[in-house]
């Protein structure tokens, strides 16, 4: 590897100067294409190099066949040459385009990741190589990338501090052409997750699954652990999703100010869109110590729907245009109800606090509460709720 000290030197001013990287590298670093990483396989030798300390992609479109490891590293920086992800391509056939694996402090930045692959993720951060094997990956940060895939970034279970910021999503179907899409973020039961100022739409003629999926302790190799510290603020979801965001076994997570808008309230055939799904699924305990606040939902079936709870608050949420004219599917997977701005499927007292919640212009019929209770119980505590005449803020239901 040509890596001389004045080199090394000028490669490090460069990059500061030009891929805005926070900070002064302490080791080399490596520009792709170069005379130090001329073709792919150079390019994962100099990535296992413990020396270097971050690999800057020229400008244009660099295309891969194979997945690109990042394996036992510590402190690696990816990042494109100019720090806007327009100028930078990674365009991949393999499934997962990048793979985290036994490695901690690692930061992608400034790239456009595509790949063509069937279920194909663009970042897999994998912490549990296969089921007899346990490994670590840990504190990976994403700044400013945009994503075109079946699944943009995807963490296995116990993975740890995955922070996502200022990156766009673009969620394409299963296979080239197939119209099921996939989800932008996929989060497993690990602690801390952080996802702020990003965008999750969906490719043409493709219905994803949802913008974020944390799916908690579903997979079979979770050990039944509730994901913990979710912090999901400024985020917007402006695309053909079924859910916003769908949050499965969770424990203390704080969603703030995220704008969903789907194109219309029911996927055709299937059933009500729904802003934010919050559930317990698979762990031991519900799904609790949540706050849902100051968010903006639109023409969802439901802006929210809460099964299998404990306590927890939503407030200051504006609700306005959710809720269907007519009935979506009946049976199957659809509610067979007009919808309205919650859904609150309950065991015992509801122990959600709902308070200061705009529930005006609803789309459902007036006789239709803007909280739909199942089965009827007593309305949730809170107050200083707004709907309009005639329509009353909490109302039982027979499952």
């Amino acid at each position: 590897m040509r890596l001389a000290v004045a080199a090394a030197a000028l490669a490090v001013a460069a990059v500061t100067a030009h891929a805005k990287v926070t900070g002064t590298p302490t080791g080399f670093v490596v520009h792709y294409p170069s005379g130090d990483a001329p073709d792919p396989a150079s390019l994962q030798s100099v990535m296992s190099n413990p020396a270097v300390s971050a690999i800057v992609f020229e400008r244009g479109t660099q295309l891969f066949s194979s997945t690109l490891f990042v394996f036992k590293r510590n402190d690696l920086t990816l990042c494109g040459v100019t720090g806007n992800p327009k100028d930078v391509v990674i365009e991949s056939s393999a499934g997962n385009v990048f793979q985290v694996e036994q490695s901690a402090r690692i930061t992608f930045r400034g790239l456009t990741v595509n790949t063509s692959a069937t279920g194909g993720a663009g970042i897999y951060v994998n912490a549990v190589p296969d089921s007899t094997k346990e490994g670590f990956a840990d504190d990976v940060s994403v700044e400013s990338c945009r994503f075109n895939a079946y699944v943009g970034v995807q963490a296995s279970v116990r993975a740890r501090n995955l922070s996502i910021a200022d990156s766009a999503f673009n969620v394409g179907g299963y296979s080239p052409g197939s119209p099921d899409g996939g989800v932008g973020v996929l989060w497993e039961d690990g602690p801390g997750l952080f996802v702020t100022r990003s965008k999750f739409a969906t490719a043409p003629g493709v219905t994803g699954l949802s913008g974020l999926f944390v799916r908690g302790a579903q997979t079979p190799s979770s050990e039944g652990d509730r994901a913990s510290h979710l912090l999901v603020t400024r985020n917007v979801v402006q695309g053909d999703f079924t859910v916003g965001f769908d949050l499965a076994d969770v424990n203390g997570a704080v969603i703030k100010q995220n704008t969903i808008q789907f194109p219309n309230s029911v996927v055709p055939n299937v059933r009500g869109r729904v802003g934010i799904f919050l559930r317990r699924a698979a762990a031991t305990q519900l799904t609790e110590d949540y706050s849902v606040t100051r968010n903006v939902f639109r023409r969802a079936h439901y802006g929210m729907w809460f099964l299998g709870v404990g306590a927890g608050g939503v407030s200051q949420n504006d609700f306005r245009g959710c809720g269907s004219p007519q009935p979506d599917v009946v049976g199957g997977t659809g509610f067979g109800d007009n919808g309205g701005a919650m859904r609150m499927n309950v065991q015992g007292p509801c122990r959600t606090v709902v308070s200061g919640n705009d529930f005006r212009s609803l789309r459902s019929p007036p006789s239709v509460p803007a909280v739909v209770m199942f089965p009827a119980v007593t309305p949730c505590e809170g107050k200083g709720n707004l709907t309009d005449r005639g329509r009353a803020v909490f109302g039982g239901a027979n499952p």
